[in-house]
Protein backbone atom coordinates (compact mmCIF):
# COMPACT_ATOMS: atom_id res chain seq x y z
CA UNK A 1 0.00 0.00 0.00
CA UNK A 2 1.33 3.42 -0.96
CA UNK A 3 2.07 5.69 2.01
CA UNK A 4 1.23 9.42 1.90
CA UNK A 5 4.93 10.35 2.07
CA UNK A 6 5.62 8.21 -1.02
CA UNK A 7 2.81 9.90 -2.93
CA UNK A 8 4.14 13.28 -1.82
CA UNK A 9 7.65 12.46 -3.08
CA UNK A 10 6.41 11.10 -6.41
CA UNK A 11 4.43 14.29 -7.07
CA UNK A 12 7.36 16.43 -5.99
CA UNK A 13 9.44 14.64 -8.60
CA UNK A 14 6.59 15.12 -11.09
CA UNK A 15 6.66 18.88 -10.42
CA UNK A 16 10.37 18.71 -11.26
CA UNK A 17 9.80 17.03 -14.62
CA UNK A 18 10.00 13.35 -13.66
CA UNK A 19 7.73 10.48 -14.67
CA UNK A 20 7.50 8.11 -11.74
CA UNK A 21 5.98 4.99 -10.24
CA UNK A 22 5.45 4.10 -6.60
CA UNK A 23 6.05 0.75 -4.94
CA UNK A 24 7.96 -0.95 -7.73
CA UNK A 25 8.00 -4.62 -6.77
CA UNK A 26 11.02 -6.78 -7.58
CA UNK A 27 9.72 -10.23 -8.39
CA UNK A 28 11.76 -13.30 -7.53
CA UNK A 29 10.45 -16.18 -9.68
CA UNK A 30 10.67 -19.67 -8.24
CA UNK A 31 9.10 -22.87 -9.47
CA UNK A 32 5.33 -22.57 -9.25
CA UNK A 33 5.22 -19.02 -7.89
CA UNK A 34 6.43 -15.45 -8.39
CA UNK A 35 6.86 -14.05 -4.86
CA UNK A 36 7.84 -10.51 -3.95
CA UNK A 37 11.59 -10.12 -3.57
CA UNK A 38 11.93 -6.42 -2.68
CA UNK A 39 10.28 -3.04 -3.17
CA UNK A 40 11.53 0.36 -4.30
CA UNK A 41 9.42 3.19 -2.86
CA UNK A 42 9.53 5.51 -5.90
CA UNK A 43 11.43 5.20 -9.18
CA UNK A 44 11.32 8.21 -11.51
CA UNK A 45 12.97 9.28 -14.76
CA UNK A 46 13.52 12.75 -16.21
CA UNK A 47 14.50 13.45 -19.81
CA UNK A 48 16.99 16.30 -20.34
CA UNK A 49 14.71 18.62 -22.32
CA UNK A 50 11.60 18.24 -20.18
CA UNK A 51 9.53 21.41 -19.84
CA UNK A 52 5.83 22.17 -19.45
CA UNK A 53 5.60 25.70 -20.81
CA UNK A 54 7.28 27.14 -23.89
CA UNK A 55 7.40 30.75 -22.75
CA UNK A 56 9.08 30.41 -19.36
CA UNK A 57 10.84 27.83 -17.23
CA UNK A 58 8.86 26.48 -14.31
CA UNK A 59 11.10 26.69 -11.26
CA UNK A 60 12.77 23.47 -10.17
CA UNK A 61 14.09 22.59 -6.72
CA UNK A 62 17.80 23.50 -6.45
CA UNK A 63 18.45 20.68 -3.96
CA UNK A 64 17.32 18.16 -6.55
CA UNK A 65 19.19 19.86 -9.38
CA UNK A 66 22.48 19.54 -7.50
CA UNK A 67 21.98 15.77 -7.39
CA UNK A 68 21.27 15.47 -11.11
CA UNK A 69 23.67 15.36 -14.03
CA UNK A 70 22.79 18.06 -16.61
CA UNK A 71 22.07 17.19 -20.23
CA UNK A 72 21.32 13.49 -19.79
CA UNK A 73 18.47 11.24 -18.71
CA UNK A 74 18.29 11.21 -14.90
CA UNK A 75 16.81 8.40 -12.83
CA UNK A 76 15.97 8.75 -9.12
CA UNK A 77 15.57 5.66 -6.95
CA UNK A 78 13.83 7.13 -3.92
CA UNK A 79 13.99 5.79 -0.39
CA UNK A 80 11.07 7.41 1.44
CA UNK A 81 10.75 7.49 5.22
CA UNK A 82 7.78 9.33 6.68
CA UNK A 83 8.25 8.32 10.31
CA UNK A 84 10.98 8.07 12.93
CA UNK A 85 12.78 5.27 11.10
CA UNK A 86 15.62 6.59 8.95
CA UNK A 87 17.26 3.29 8.03
CA UNK A 88 17.74 2.42 4.38
CA UNK A 89 16.31 -0.63 2.66
CA UNK A 90 18.48 -3.68 2.00
CA UNK A 91 19.78 -2.86 -1.52
CA UNK A 92 21.83 0.01 -0.04
CA UNK A 93 22.84 -1.58 3.27
CA UNK A 94 26.40 -2.87 3.37
CA UNK A 95 25.57 -5.64 5.83
CA UNK A 96 22.81 -7.10 3.63
CA UNK A 97 23.46 -10.16 1.47
CA UNK A 98 25.54 -8.76 -1.37
CA UNK A 99 24.59 -11.18 -4.13
CA UNK A 100 20.89 -11.05 -3.28
CA UNK A 101 20.83 -7.24 -3.31
CA UNK A 102 22.83 -7.18 -6.54
CA UNK A 103 20.20 -9.40 -8.16
CA UNK A 104 17.47 -7.03 -7.01
CA UNK A 105 19.27 -4.03 -8.46
CA UNK A 106 19.88 -5.89 -11.71
CA UNK A 107 16.13 -6.51 -11.91
CA UNK A 108 15.51 -2.77 -11.51
CA UNK A 109 18.12 -1.75 -14.09
CA UNK A 110 16.83 -4.35 -16.54
CA UNK A 111 13.27 -3.11 -16.03
CA UNK A 112 14.27 0.53 -16.62
CA UNK A 113 15.62 -0.54 -20.00
CA UNK A 114 18.54 1.80 -20.65
CA UNK A 115 21.13 -1.00 -20.90
CA UNK A 116 21.28 -3.02 -24.13
CA UNK A 117 23.29 -5.96 -22.77
CA UNK A 118 23.37 -8.08 -19.64
CA UNK A 119 26.99 -7.04 -19.12
CA UNK A 120 25.91 -3.40 -18.90
CA UNK A 121 23.08 -4.35 -16.54
CA UNK A 122 25.63 -6.07 -14.31
CA UNK A 123 27.99 -3.07 -14.39
CA UNK A 124 25.31 -0.51 -13.52
CA UNK A 125 23.82 -2.67 -10.77
CA UNK A 126 27.28 -3.24 -9.28
CA UNK A 127 27.97 0.51 -9.22
CA UNK A 128 24.60 1.17 -7.59
CA UNK A 129 25.25 -1.49 -4.97
CA UNK A 130 28.67 -0.06 -4.14
CA UNK A 131 28.03 3.68 -4.32
CA UNK A 132 24.29 4.34 -4.77
CA UNK A 133 24.92 5.95 -8.15
CA UNK A 134 25.90 5.21 -11.74
CA UNK A 135 26.71 7.39 -14.75
CA UNK A 136 26.75 4.74 -17.45
CA UNK A 137 24.27 5.56 -20.25
CA UNK A 138 22.28 7.83 -17.91
CA UNK A 139 22.59 9.28 -14.42
CA UNK A 140 21.06 6.98 -11.80
CA UNK A 141 20.96 8.10 -8.18
CA UNK A 142 19.65 6.61 -4.96
CA UNK A 143 18.14 9.51 -2.99
CA UNK A 144 16.84 9.49 0.58
CA UNK A 145 13.64 11.46 1.30
CA UNK A 146 12.56 11.63 4.92
CA UNK A 147 10.91 13.42 7.79
CA UNK A 148 14.28 13.20 9.57
CA UNK A 149 17.86 13.18 8.39
CA UNK A 150 19.42 9.75 7.94
CA UNK A 151 22.90 9.26 9.34
CA UNK A 152 23.06 5.96 7.51
CA UNK A 153 22.41 7.68 4.16
CA UNK A 154 25.00 10.34 4.99
CA UNK A 155 27.59 7.70 5.89
CA UNK A 156 26.98 6.00 2.53
CA UNK A 157 27.12 9.39 0.73
CA UNK A 158 23.56 8.95 -0.51
CA UNK A 159 22.04 12.43 -0.95
CA UNK A 160 19.02 13.32 1.12
CA UNK A 161 16.12 15.77 0.88
CA UNK A 162 13.84 16.43 3.84
CA UNK A 163 10.07 16.38 3.36
CA UNK A 164 10.02 19.78 5.08
CA UNK A 165 12.31 21.16 2.37
CA UNK A 166 9.93 19.86 -0.29
CA UNK A 167 6.95 21.50 1.42
CA UNK A 168 8.88 24.78 1.70
CA UNK A 169 9.72 24.70 -2.00
CA UNK A 170 6.09 24.02 -2.95
CA UNK A 171 4.77 26.85 -0.76
CA UNK A 172 7.47 29.42 -1.41
CA UNK A 173 8.31 28.75 -5.05
CA UNK A 174 6.18 26.37 -7.07
CA UNK A 175 2.71 27.37 -5.88
CA UNK A 176 3.36 31.04 -6.63
CA UNK A 177 5.21 30.76 -9.95
CA UNK A 178 2.11 30.92 -12.16
CA UNK A 179 0.84 34.01 -10.38
CA UNK A 180 4.24 35.67 -10.74
CA UNK A 181 3.93 35.19 -14.51
CA UNK A 182 0.46 36.77 -14.47
CA UNK A 183 -1.21 33.51 -15.54
CA UNK A 184 -3.01 32.19 -12.47
CA UNK A 185 -2.64 31.62 -8.77
CA UNK A 186 -1.78 27.95 -9.02
CA UNK A 187 -2.46 24.81 -11.02
CA UNK A 188 -4.58 22.25 -9.18
CA UNK A 189 -6.85 19.76 -10.94
CA UNK A 190 -9.64 17.42 -9.94
CA UNK A 191 -7.79 14.47 -11.46
CA UNK A 192 -4.86 14.91 -9.08
CA UNK A 193 -4.37 12.65 -6.09
CA UNK A 194 -6.52 13.90 -3.16
CA UNK A 195 -3.43 14.30 -0.98
CA UNK A 196 -1.75 16.56 -3.52
CA UNK A 197 -4.93 18.58 -4.02
CA UNK A 198 -4.94 19.21 -0.28
CA UNK A 199 -1.27 20.19 -0.38
CA UNK A 200 -1.91 22.73 -3.14
CA UNK A 201 -4.95 24.12 -1.37
CA UNK A 202 -2.83 24.69 1.73
CA UNK A 203 -0.05 26.26 -0.35
CA UNK A 204 -2.38 28.71 -2.12
CA UNK A 205 -0.59 32.10 -2.01
CA UNK A 206 -3.94 33.93 -1.84
CA UNK A 207 -4.83 32.33 1.49
CA UNK A 208 -3.71 33.94 4.75
CA UNK A 209 -0.94 32.43 6.82
CA UNK A 210 2.83 32.50 6.87
CA UNK A 211 4.98 30.16 4.81
CA UNK A 212 6.02 28.41 8.02
CA UNK A 213 2.39 27.81 9.02
CA UNK A 214 1.53 26.43 5.58
CA UNK A 215 4.57 24.14 5.60
CA UNK A 216 3.59 22.77 9.02
CA UNK A 217 0.03 22.12 7.81
CA UNK A 218 1.29 20.29 4.72
CA UNK A 219 3.63 18.12 6.79
CA UNK A 220 0.75 17.31 9.13
CA UNK A 221 -1.30 15.70 6.35
CA UNK A 222 1.70 14.06 4.66
CA UNK A 223 2.96 12.52 7.90
CA UNK A 224 -0.48 11.76 9.31
CA UNK A 225 -0.16 14.03 12.32
CA UNK A 226 -2.68 16.39 13.85
CA UNK A 227 -2.54 19.84 12.31
CA UNK A 228 -0.61 22.39 14.44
Amino acid sequence: MTQPAETFVRWYLRFNGYLGVENLIVHAPVQGAVPQGAEFDVVAVRFPFSREVADFELPRHPQLETIERPGVVNVVIAEVKGGRDTSLNDPWRREANDQLQLQRLKYLVRWLGFCDSENDVESVATELRRTGRSDRACAVRAVYFGARRSQQAADLEIPGILLEDIASWIVGTRAVCWREQGLANRSCHDQWDPLIKNVWNLADPVLPGSQEQKVRSILAIVLGRAAP
